[in-house]
């Protein structure tokens, strides 16, 4: 078997993923101050930053929660049920 060599050294692999990781971050800060400065959106806090400054009403939470409930009593069962015997 012939050894292939790797392109680019353990360093300069992570220097790659971190450069990458680091713009995202730059890029998605910007964003999110533009949208602050120009449309007044403001994520402070966790509730408008998960319902993206949007008025959610009742029925919407209550319907997610019991769909949450759901799947946890529905998933396990069906893990069960796939498992041969």
């Amino acid at each position: 078997m012939s050894q292939i060599s790797a392109p680019l050294s353990q360093g300069v692999g992570y220097g790659v993923v971190i450069g990458i990781g680091l713009t995202f971050a730059a890029g998605m800060i910007l964003i999110t101050k533009a949208l602050k400065k120009t449309v007044g959106e403001d994520n402070s806090n966790a509730e408008t930053f998960i319902v993206a400054n949007r008025n959610v009403g009742t029925g919407l939470v209550a319907s997610a929660v019991v769909s949450r409930i759901n799947m946890a009593s529905v998933a396990p069962s069906g893990m069960v049920l796939a498992v041969p015997p």
